[in-house]
């Protein structure tokens, strides 16, 4: 806690101010054999179009864990679970349908 003290037109103002620090833990996974997982993200990106206006897009990616190979499917609108469920039968086919378990390690909506 760190405490403040500001001085203005003779009137004090106290100000408190909190300091959260926050540890984020990692854990070892398993290694599992090839194409038996896959790591899912969803991410947004501004960008300028044609007209030089900025567009958001979002995007899904999916990353076999073990050869690192991707998938990455974008909207120019959020995605929907229908969206998220189209976006992983379309990464499982372009993989080879051969992924048995799949981890989600962040999800932004």
């Amino acid at each position: 806690m760190i405490l403040y003290i500001l001085k203005q037109a003779k009137v004090y103002i106290f100000v408190l101010t909190f300091i959260v620090i926050r540890v984020r833990t990692h854990e070892a996974v398993e290694e599992l054999p090839m194409g038996q997982q896959v790591q899912v993200d969803w991410g947004e990106i501004i960008i300028k179009n044609s007209e030089n206006k900025d567009v958001k897009l979002y995007f899904i990616t999916f990353v076999l864990s073990h050869s690192r190979y991707k998938y990455v499917e974008w909207l120019d609108r959020p995605f929907t679970t229908r969206d998220t469920i189209r976006c992983h039968e379309k990464a499982f086919q372009f993989f080879g349908e051969c992924q048995r378990k799949s981890y989600m390690i962040k999800i932004i909506l």
